[in-house]
């Protein structure tokens, strides 16, 4: 079942515009998005979550794109949970900086991540 449909967006949809067209709409657009970007000439990275225990660095996260550039060129419509795609979509900040270790986000869906991890996947 769609996260959309679980948390509510589907209904909030129907509620406001009476239209499941509209929904629909709205998910195929997203599937359209990039997974995120790097700002050219600098270590800023825009993602829609957070990161993955799977990467310590850019470096790698880059080589994990290049290499399934082709199955990566649209967003799946579902991000399967316990997936890269997971992790980097539904990760969350750790917001106890004393906290150094990658945990499981109280929804299920991806890692709740340390301040430090994401200093040294940046630096």
């Amino acid at each position: 079942m769609s996260l959309n449909i679980i948390f509510g967006f589907h209904n909030e949809c129907l509620k406001l515009y009476n239209s499941e067209a509209i929904w629909q709409l709205i998910v195929n657009t997203y599937s359209l998005l990039s997974i995120g970007a790097v700002l050219k000439g600098s270590k800023t990275l825009c993602i829609s979550g957070g990161l993955s225990p799977d990467f310590k660095s850019l470096t790698e996260l880059k080589r994990f794109i290049k290499t399934n550039q082709k199955n990566l060129h649209q967003m799946p419509k579902e991000i399967v949970n316990d997936s890269i795609l997971s992790d980097l979509f539904w990760g969350v900040p750790i917001e106890n900086e004393s906290d150094d270790k990658f945990t499981f986000a109280e929804n299920g869906m991806g890692y709740k991540f340390p301040f430090k991890s994401t200093f040294d996947f940046l630096f």
